[in-house]
């Protein structure tokens, strides 16, 4: 079953790269599931390593830019949502339901604004875990061998490598 998923997955993206060729690259040994899905608007470009993805995982680049590295694994769920810049470094795990927002919607007079955001690039190390349900927003950087404990928010740079969760509403180091 899993491999009629991976052959399903593999002529979905092969169709997406014969449409958007220039903006869209990956590595001829990545493995995507049926459940994949990309979506490059506004010139925007995904370039894919070695990498391979489980069950519904979204890449969104609407005018960014996107660079996964190599044997960097997506879990279900995972949603990379790009409006400037998403670089994840080679070795990197992204457990169940995390999402990467290099942006923020703007917040006018106390109004959500639905088509004005608050940008900045996302960059994450290589050979970092983040566990089910994190979160990273616009204008983080994680260096690499960080480790996220599961339902975490990550809102600053993690820049010394260790292990963190969310303690009380922060996210803290614990080693």
């Amino acid at each position: 079953m899993r491999l009629v998923s991976y052959f399903i997955g593999m002529l979905y993206f092969y169709a997406i790269w014969l449409l958007n060729f220039n903006n869209l690259s990956f590595h001829a040994l990545s493995r995507f599931e049926s459940g994949i899905k990309i979506r490059l608007r506004n010139k925007g470009s995904i370039r894919l390593g070695k990498c391979s993805t489980r069950g519904r995982v979204t890449i969104l680049a609407d005018g960014g830019k996107v660079s996964i590295g190599d044997n960097v694994f997506m879990n279900s769920n995972s949603s990379i949502n790009c409006l400037c810049g998403v670089a994840i470094g080679s070795g990197t795990l992204l457990g169940n339901n995390v999402n990467i927002y290099d942006h923020d919607h703007k917040i006018i007079n106390g109004v959500v604004k639905h088509k004005a955001f608050d940008i900045a690039p996302v960059e994450i190390g290589s050979n970092c875990w983040l566990g089910t349900n994190v979160t990273v927003l616009k204008g983080v950087k994680i260096i690499d061998e960080v480790i996220i404990g599961a339902n975490s928010v990550v809102t600053k740079d993690l820049l010394v490598s260790g292990v963190y969760v969310m303690k009380e509403g922060t996210l803290k180091k614990i080693k």
